[in-house]
């Protein structure tokens, strides 16, 4: 993939571009789609209340007609049940924003306030805002977001 199209290059005659600079150039626009979730389903997720609903991206941002491979049902693989193991005190304050919705929008979910997932998640392939622009001047790369929120 060069800046973002798909490009047919033989490895016999395929060269990596450079910066200026002589750096690998990787600059460009790249997409990153993976219908496979980040993490297996959460079992505890149902026996939440039912005020903790819509606090996720719209359901139309997650519909596909791809087809989730059987073999990999989350892309965490370790440990083995595909969930990423969290902290407790993280749990904790979870658990308390959302059951504090209604108290204030600081309790809302990053996606219902439109401001990025952060890292690393950002990073993660998603079927939506799964774009990053790069960018490279000497000694520096910057990867801009596709979901960044911008000051006015």
């Amino acid at each position: 993939m060069v800046g973002g199209l798909t490009v047919a290059i033989s490895a016999d005659t395929w060269k990596q571009g450079r910066t200026p600079d002589g750096q690998p150039d990787i600059q460009g626009i790249w997409l990153n789609f993976d219908s496979t979730p980040f993490e297996a389903p959460d079992p505890k997720a149902a026996a939440r209340p039912a005020a903790v609903d819509g606090t996720g991206p719209a359901p139309e941002f997650a519909d596909h007609t791809h087809k989730v491979s059987a073999r990999r049902p989350s892309m965490v693989v370790d440990p083995p049940d595909g969930r990423v193991p969290v902290m407790k005190w993280a749990e904790d304050r979870r658990d308390y924003d959302l059951d504090h919705i209604p108290d204030a929008p600081e309790h809302e979910t990053p996606w219902v306030r439109c401001i990025t997932r952060g890292h690393p998640a950002g990073m993660f392939p998603a079927g939506y805002n799964n774009a990053y622009q790069i960018i490279q001047i000497p000694g520096y790369v910057v990867i801009a977001f596709e979901l960044t929120r911008r000051s006015q």
